[in-house]
């Protein structure tokens, strides 16, 4: 029989034939699962059809060319289901003979979870998958190659991006300000439940999109403080006593150059106190568009004011040369 390559974990009878490395060959001993040996087969001519031969009338070996030597690689694993994959990984183009010497290659980034939650520190190298912190080789370590192939997988040290008090008062650390894209604020870490996004928690923060969950139910004052990124999500949800109204802070919108659309939830129901100022105006873009899922009319009854638009921003600063926009009852 003929199989489309030979694998070594099954059996080979005389007269099978293989492909191996582009090559056919012909078993003349019986082949038990395992590596083979140049005594086991014989190279068929190149230019014979190998397809339907019987063993009985196979024609004209090629004897003179011996089975070539294996090569083998050493192959790196990311082994971390949590982090945004990178486009390329540490790869070895070389292959090598037994006996030869492979030197371990490294992996110098940090990488963070889809969430933006956690960090990843790369440590070195593991035989084995999964979390372990037992690591076998470093960089530049020798692997003296014998004839199998040698998987190394990604060892890893795990470390929160976020600060979470006590009370579920939320800040971002500081040597994380500009260190990824994107960060989805959890509902509970580390057992306590985040209930407020802290003064300058993204003060002077470049990750350009935040998502703020419906456990959020306050941002205090300058809590976006020079941050630079542009987007700001809230996830609504209905008003409960699991999901109370969203207290934005006086100035908790200071100093956000790039933040040109940001949705306001329904749950948004008070401002903080005097002077009630949620954006602080600012050089921006030419627009900047202020999006409110309640209506006016229901916001002037939480708030008990008739002009609610002092909530959202400044219109007498002189220095304002852009549009801005607000547009009420807004549905997403």
């Amino acid at each position: 029989m003929a199989h489309q390559d030979f694998v070594e974990y099954l059996s080979y009878a005389i007269g099978d034939i293989v492909i191996y490395r582009n090559a056919a060959f012909v078993f003349v001993s019986p082949h038990t699962p395992g590596p083979w040996d140049g005594s086991q087969v014989v190279q068929l001519n190149q230019n014979f059809s190998y397809t339907s031969l019987n063993f009985n009338t196979l024609p004209d070996y090629n004897l003179s060319r011996p089975l070539p030597p294996g090569k083998f690689r050493v192959n790196y694993h990311i082994n971390n289901d949590d982090i945004n994959l990178p486009d390329m990984f540490v790869n070895d183009n070389n292959v090598y003979l037994p006996g030869e010497t492979a030197k371990v290659l490294w992996y110098p980034y940090t990488h963070y979870s889809q969430d933006g939650i956690w960090a990843y520190t790369f440590n070195g190298w593991g035989l084995t998958k999964g979390m372990s912190s037992t690591i076998e080789y470093y960089e530049n370590y020798e692997i003296n190659m014998s004839a199998v192939d040698v998987n190394l997988y990604g060892r890893w040290t795990k470390v929160a991006t976020i600060n979470v008090s006590s009370v579920g008062m939320l800040t971002l650390k500081q040597e994380y300000k500009d260190a990824f894209n994107k960060i989805i604020i959890p509902e509970y870490f580390g057992g306590v439940r985040i209930k407020k996004i802290g003064y300058e928690a993204f003060a002077n923060s470049s990750i350009n999109e935040i998502v703020i969950p419906p456990n959020i139910i306050q941002i205090d004052y300058n809590a976006f403080n020079y941050w630079t990124g542009s987007v700001i999500r809230f996830v609504d949800a209905a008003i409960s006593t699991k999901y109370p109204g969203l207290t934005l802070a006086s100035g908790c919108f200071t100093n956000t150059p790039n933040l040109v659309n940001i949705i306001l939830p329904y749950r948004w129901i008070a401002a903080g106190n005097n002077p009630n100022k949620i954006f602080i105006e600012q050089p921006k873009s030419d627009v900047f568009n202020i999006y409110i899922r309640n209506t006016k009319s229901h916001m002037n009854e939480l708030l008990n004011t008739i002009d609610t638009e002092l909530y959202i921003t400044d219109n007498s600063n002189p220095s304002i040369n852009y549009v801005r926009n607000v547009y009420w009852g807004y549905n997403d």
